[in-house]
């Protein structure tokens, strides 16, 4: 079927060639101007696709969000004696960077091996941190308890993972000693 200016919303000159999408919501674009520029831009647009789309997706821990993980303490003081106490004061503190309340609702904080912590209906306020713990306690606005009864983060080295509630990772911070540190 042959393209019709007139259907068309945007020309976006590109050097030697002109994109233009339709105006009727159809998918796909037609690319005109000097043939040698058009096969160049074609290739260029299918580079992507050929290279897994490694160009056009920024990876994950860099992606832009409001709750970051701020900091993360791997070891707990002592040998690992799995006491509730000494869990606990193995943890990861998020911290909502951004000016307005966040809802972290069905987000989850997981290591490499897949220990996940998931959080309940839960909002963070504005440079609030939350911390989450390893053992068990009570939940409040500033901490969190995986309830587990042996160690998360592993002390040679981990990754501590962020993921909304749809599942795609926000943020992500790796260490590879048991020395505390800020992401």
């Amino acid at each position: 079927m042959p393209w019709r200016t007139s259907r068309f919303v945007h020309g976006v000159p590109f050097g030697a060639v002109t994109v233009v999408v339709p105006a009727d919501g159809r998918s796909g674009v037609q690319i005109l101007g000097d043939p040698f520029m058009r096969h160049l831009f074609r290739a260029l647009l299918c580079l992507p696709l050929v290279l897994g789309g490694a160009l056009l997706v920024a990876p994950q821990a860099t992606a832009a969000t409001s709750v970051k993980i701020y900091y993360v303490y791997p070891d707990s003081p002592g040998s690992d004696t799995g006491s509730n106490t000494s869990l606990n004061a193995e943890y990861v503190i998020l911290k909502n960077v951004s000016s307005t309340s966040r809802s972290i609702t069905g987000w989850t904080l997981r290591d490499r091996t897949g220990y996940t912590y998931k959080f309940p209906t839960f909002t963070l306020k504005p440079g609030a941190k939350v911390k989450i713990h390893t053992g068990r306690g009570t939940a409040s606005s500033t901490d969190r308890y995986y309830g587990r009864t042996w160690y998360v983060w592993n002390n040679t080295g981990d990754t501590a993972y962020l993921k909304n509630s749809a599942g795609t990772t926000v943020h992500s911070c790796a260490w590879s000693s048991n020395k505390p540190k800020y992401c």
